[in-house]
C-alpha cells in the first residue's frame, strides 16, 4: 500500500482535522487486497472500541404513505412500468400496520423503523394518524422516515409522542446529480428538514447512495453530514437497476465502493450506527460487519407483500462472527 494511504489512515484518526483529500486518498487508495483489509480492519477496530461488539436487531415496516413525487425518482420501483414491482410499494392499512408492530414487539425487538413515500406538500396528518394508532397499543421506540414531508409543528408533536429519531435521506450532496435522479423531489427541502430535526433536539438517520453521481460525490456527501451533530444512523444504499424504470439499463454500483465508503463513514462517525441501507441483504452481512458496520440490523421486514423474519438466522450468523445480540433484541 502507498505511503499516502498509510498517512491518510493515520490522519483520519484525528477526527476534527479530516478533509476531502484525506478521505478520498483512503477511498481511492484502498484498491489492493492489503489496503482494503487495512481500511476495514481500522473501521472494525473503531466500532468495537466505541460501540462494542453487540448487535441490536430492529423491525422495519413499509409503506405507511404512498410516494406521490411527480415524476418519481428514476431508480425507484415507484417508477417501474412492471405492475408487480410497483405493487411492492403498496401502502399498509392501519390494521396491517398495528399487527406488524405487535409482531415485532412480540419477537423482542427494541425498536422499529417505519418508512413511507414522499409528497412535498406534506404527510403531517397521515403520519400523526399512524403514530396515534401505534401509541394505542405500545410505547415501543419508533423511527420514522417519509422524506421531506414533515412540518416543524409535526416534528414537535412527534417528539411529544416519544418519537425522537427522524429519517431524511440526503442521497447525494451533488444537487445536479440529485435533480437528474430525483426530478420530482426537492434537494433544499431535504436539507431544511435535516436542519429542523437538529434544531428540535431530535436524532437524525440518513442515507447516501453509492452510484448516484461520482465516487467523489459519495465521499463529499459523507463529509457534509459531519455538520450535523445529531446523526444517529448513517446508511449506504447501493444502486441496483430495477426493471421497467428509466434507469433499468444503468450500470449497478460496485459493492466494494459501498464497503469502502461505509468504512470511511465509520471512521468519521464512530459513535453512530453505520451500515448498508435496509440491511444490505444476508448474503453480504459478513462483509458488511467486517467493513465496520454496526451496531443495528433489520431482524424483521414487513410490507403488504411479505413478512421476513430473519431474527434466528441473523442471531446465529453474528454469533458465529464473534458478535453478541443485545438483550431484548433477539428471539426469546
Amino acid at each position: 500500500m502507498s505511503l499516502q494511504f498509510k498517512e491518510a489512515l493515520k490522519e483520519i484518526k484525528r477526527e476534527s482535522s479530516v478533509d476531502f483529500n484525506t478521505a478520498w486518498t483512503l477511498f481511492s487508495g484502498a484498491k489492493t487486497w492489503d489496503s482494503a483489509i487495512e481500511l476495514f480492519s481500522e473501521a472494525s477496530r473503531v466500532r468495537d472500541e466505541r460501540l462494542g461488539n453487540e448487535i441490536t436487531l430492529r423491525g422495519h415496516i413499509t409503506m405507511i404513505t404512498p410516494c406521490l413525487l411527480d415524476p418519481p425518482c428514476k431508480y425507484c420501483s415507484a417508477s417501474s412500468s412492471v405492475p408487480a414491482i410497483r405493487a411492492n410499494r403498496a401502502v399498509l392499512r392501519l390494521k396491517e400496520l398495528t399487527e406488524a408492530v405487535e409482531y415485532i414487539e412480540k419477537r423482542g425487538m427494541s425498536y422499529t423503523i417505519i418508512t413511507g413515500g414522499t409528497i412535498l406538500k406534506g404527510f403531517d396528518a397521515e403520519v400523526k394518524s399512524v403514530v396515534k394508532a401505534i401509541r394505542e397499543i405500545t410505547d415501543m421506540d419508533l423511527w420514522i422516515n417519509v422524506g421531506p414531508s414533515l412540518s416543524t409543528e409535526t416534528l414537535q408533536w412527534l417528539k411529544h409522542m416519544g418519537v425522537n429519531n427522524i429519517g431524511c435521506s440526503l442521497e447525494t450532496i451533488n444537487s445536479e446529480a440529485f435533480k437528474d435522479a430525483k426530478p420530482g423531489d426537492d434537494f433544499n427541502r431535504r436539507i431544511e428538514l435535516m436542519e429542523a430535526i437538529e434544531r428540535e433536539g431530535m436524532k437524525l438517520w440518513t442515507v447516501v447512495m453509492t452510484g448516484l453521481g461520482t465516487n467523489q460525490d459519495l465521499i463529499q456527501s459523507i463529509l457534509y453530514l459531519r455538520r450535523f451533530r445529531n446523526v444517529e444512523s448513517l446508511r449506504l444504499s447501493v444502486f441496483k437497476p430495477i426493471a421497467g424504470t428509466p434507469w433499468e439499463q444503468k450500470q449497478p454500483a460496485y459493492m466494494l465502493d459501498a464497503f469502502k465508503a461505509m468504512a470511511i463513514a465509520r471512521l468519521l462517525f464512530p459513535d453512530s450506527e453505520v451500515g448498508l441501507a435496509d440491511g444490505g441483504g444476508l448474503d453480504v452481512l459478513a462483509h458488511e460487519l467486517m467493513a465496520g458496520a454496526g451496531n443495528s440490523l433489520n431482524g424483521i421486514l414487513i410490507n403488504t407483500k411479505k413478512k421476513e423474519d430473519m431474527v434466528d438466522y441473523i442471531t446465529r450468523m453474528v454469533t458465529d462472527l464473534g458478535f453478541k445480540v443485545r438483550p431484548g433484541s433477539s428471539s426469546t
